[in-house]
């Protein structure tokens, strides 16, 4: 039978290549208030490649709502002949969006935020020409004959860059008067901001102009460790004074890796769209058969928060509800808050000193609920462990009963104290489902 929609229902699979499931602080969130506010709009592109998968086979991290939450999976199959889908190919169709800032990328906030000139050289923003936008970066010769500089930040400011992943720099180029030869270069760094010697990539020579914009542009693979990258524009050959601009400066991460967002939707009836599974690419693996494929193993969000360690710090948090709680730690976590749907939580706790994987703390917290639903204060444990402070007769069906008489005087124990007895409350005091009575909680009996 056909998965199309009307007898069974068509499934839609998307990735988001290089991008990330929350865009950040900057951008606008719909659903998230009060109101609306100001910000950008934008976010991770998603991409329909449904054509090229074979299967799909999503499993859910728990089987019904008792049942512990354990991370949800989802394995996609595609067909990979095209080479499309290797995660090392250079010529991937798959590019993420810009890993610089918008204002690093078009300078439209009027100022020159994120650049730094290089030397004899200075930056400034200017109107008087754009390649995108209104504004561009403009960049001018000082001092005798040479190379104009100007570069996004240093080495331990640069962009964040995963290891062997395929990387594109690009910048459109425009010149006030004369012609020059110009380039992009990527500088790496260790995440400390040592400079990689030797592996730079650097575009081939494009000559600018006074009447149109040209780019250039370099792709290449990033070092075999995490690395930081810094962008460089290049304009050779220039004299004291002499202008040019640079505009749509980008650096791109292509292919479909590990940490890529995907979603699986099915749409029955046509037009009915439900989203099935949002989650991360953990695992890349490659057939290389005579029929290449290439399988997707991706996690939910809890797979996330499992991996998000929160080291020990001072008491904290104290009073929380269980909702506050899981809220704080999913801020701990950097959980975005566009993708949160918490309740406030009526069970007060105590503070907490962290010191564990955010998922295990939250289920900690979860397993605070008392049994029989009343509120009660916590006092923290030695690793983030909440433990409910001890309340008299939390369980009263399983908590034997007793009234405390004294025997006659002058009876007592072989220790010398008063002899005591134990003997059942009034019937009507008795549990119907246990042999023992109920506490007498309000006195004796009348």
């Amino acid at each position: 039978m056909p998965f199309d929609g009307i007898t069974w229902p068509d499934v839609h699979v998307l990735v988001a290549p290089g991008g990330t499931i929350d865009p950040g602080t900057t951008y606008l969130h719909l659903g998230v208030g009060p109101g609306l506010g100001t910000g950008l709009l934008g976010g991770p592109t998603f991409v329909d490649i449904t054509n090229d998968v074979n299967s799909v086979n999503p499993k859910r991290g728990r089987d019904s709502d008792i049942d512990s939450a354990t991370p949800g999976t989802c394995t996609i199959v595609v067909d990979n002949s095209s080479g499309a889908y290797d995660p090392t190919n250079l010529a991937t169709p798959f590019w993420g969006p810009n890993l610089l800032t918008t204002q690093q990328e078009s300078l439209e906030d009027g100022t020159t935020t994120g650049w730094q000139a290089g030397q004899d050289t200075t930056i400034a923003n200017t109107a008087a020409q754009a390649y995108h936008g209104t504004k561009a970066l403009q960049l001018t010769k000082t001092v005798g004959t040479g190379t104009a500089f100007a570069q996004a930040g240093v080495g331990v400011t640069g962009v964040p860059f995963p290891p062997s992943a395929p990387c594109r720099l690009s910048v459109w180029f425009r010149t006030a008067a004369t012609a020059r030869q110009c380039k992009i270069r990527g500088a790496f760094h260790t995440m400390s901001g040592t400079y990689l010697s030797g592996q730079d990539l650097l575009s081939n020579a494009v000559t600018d102009s006074t009447t149109g914009w040209v780019q250039a542009t370099v792709t290449g693979r990033s070092p075999a460790q995490s690395t930081r990258l810094v962008p460089e524009l290049q304009v050779a050959g220039c004299v004291n004074t002499e202008v040019h601009y640079a505009d749509r400066i980008r650096i791109e991460q292509g292919g479909i890796d590990a940490g890529t967002p995907f979603k699986v939707r099915a749409e029955w009836p046509i037009g009915t769209v439900y989203d099935r599974f949002t989650g991360t690419l953990a695992d890349v693996s490659l057939d290389l058969g005579y029929d290449p494929t290439v399988t997707f193993t991706c996690a939910d969000g809890l797979e996330t928060l499992g991996r998000a360690q929160l080291p020990v710090t001072v008491a904290q948090y104290d009073s929380d509800t269980t909702g506050q709680r899981i809220g704080h730690l999913a801020d701990q976590a950097a959980w975005p808050t566009s993708l949160r749907s918490l309740d406030t939580g009526y069970t007060t706790l105590g503070p907490t000193i962290l010191g564990d994987f955010a998922l295990n703390l939250m289920r900690k917290v979860e397993g605070e609920v008392p049994e029989d639903g009343r509120p009660e204060r916590g006092v923290p444990g030695g690793a983030g462990l909440l433990r409910p402070a001890p309340v008299r007769n939390r369980h009263p069906l399983h908590q034997r009963a007793s009234r405390v008489h004294r025997h006659p005087r002058g009876q007592r124990d072989r220790d010398g104290l008063p002899r005591r007895r134990q003997e059942p409350g009034p019937a009507h005091q008795r549990h119907p489902h246990h042999p023992r009575a109920l506490p007498n909680r309000g006195g004796h009996p009348t």
